[in-house]
């Protein structure tokens, strides 16, 4: 299975979200991010920097084809056809066969991705979605 990597980048100085348009990984110890726009052509910095939050795509899309971030809160349906809202997270401990995988918050156990899921926002832009 070929996934592609892609990652944005929240600046928390500027409240601000940039796609990152590559990683360059000196020693396996720094990565440093660079914006995908013509006018930001400058590395922005380290992400040992703690005023940048670097998210990763999980290689999903919601229903409307819009791609899906650690970070992102989407809607999806339970079995009662009601939405509730979830962040989407890393999770190191419900490995399978130990590695991490992606998981919706506050759900203990498994969810299917089927595809009618809806991006609403993300925990930096929108975090009042979650309260």
């Amino acid at each position: 299975m070929k996934r592609e990597l892609k990652f944005r980048v929240w600046d928390k100085r500027t409240n601000r979200m940039f796609t990152c348009g590559g990683l360059l990984i000196n020693h396996g110890t720094t990565a440093w991010t660079y914006p995908n726009t013509p006018e930001e052509t400058e590395p922005l910095c380290p992400t040992e920097d703690r005023n940048l939050i670097l998210m990763q795509f999980i290689g999903l899309s919601d229903k409307n084809g819009k791609e899906i971030y650690e970070g992102d809160i989407i809607a999806c349906s339970s079995h009662k056809g009601n939405h509730c809202l979830h962040e989407i997270v890393w999770n190191e401990q419900k490995a399978f066969g130990g590695m991490g995988n992606w998981n919706l918050s506050n759900i203990n156990g498994h969810y299917d991705w089927i595809g009618e899921e809806e991006y609403r926002g993300n925990i930096y832009e929108t975090p009042n979605l979650l309260k």
